[in-house]
């Protein structure tokens, strides 16, 4: 199955909508019917229709779609497409325009990431990609902080730290034991 399997909604467009908020309550009800099988067309925004039979109207395929009745929703449509809720395209098929957009953007990323990651199938999630790099960074201060033991002076890459002792709540023994513990993998 093609198109969004979930979605963003903005909850805040919907209800300062002036178009949509001026159209009446069964009107859009009929859209948000509309806009959940736009979501899942393909491509996405569109409204397409099941097969058309002989002599059927645009308003019964909607009203079979949307499990209403076509003299119920042909005023709902009107009512809609009167007050600029929905486009049509050049071949008349109902689109949602920023279900579109947001269909364009969402393509838009994945082809950055694409050249980002340099392989379109690649995750950029994956263990490598999600760290910041912290974790090479982690093996050369390992190895630069052994390399510091053996050389008297300190470690090569940070100036030395001031040694201060020990401060716990519950007095500097804890604190020494945990940390001993911590190194040894006892926690």
């Amino acid at each position: 199955m093609k198109g969004f399997h979930w979605g963003k909604f903005f909850w805040r467009d919907w209800q300062t909508d002036l178009n949509l908020q001026a159209c009446s309550l069964a009107a859009r009800g009929l859209w948000m019917e509309m806009l959940c099988n736009m979501a899942v067309a393909d491509p996405v925004g569109h409204l397409i229709l099941p097969p058309r039979r002989k002599s059927e109207t645009e308003a019964k395929q909607v009203g079979r779609m949307c499990k209403a009745d076509a003299r119920q929703v042909l005023p709902l449509i009107r009512e809609l497409e009167s007050m600029g809720v929905f486009s049509r395209n050049n071949e008349g098929i109902i689109i949602c325009r920023r279900m579109i957009r947001d269909a364009e953007r969402s393509q838009e990323g994945r082809i950055h990431i694409a050249k980002r990651w340099g392989e379109p199938n690649r995750s950029p999630n994956r263990l490598p990609n999600r760290s910041n790099g912290s974790h090479l960074i982690g093996d050369l201060l390992v190895e630069a902080e052994a390399e510091a033991e053996a050389v008297e002076g300190g470690h090569p890459l940070r100036p030395p730290k001031k040694r201060t002792p020990p401060t716990s709540p519950l007095g500097g023994e804890a604190l020494v034991v945990a940390n001993f513990a911590r190194k040894e993998g006892k926690e």
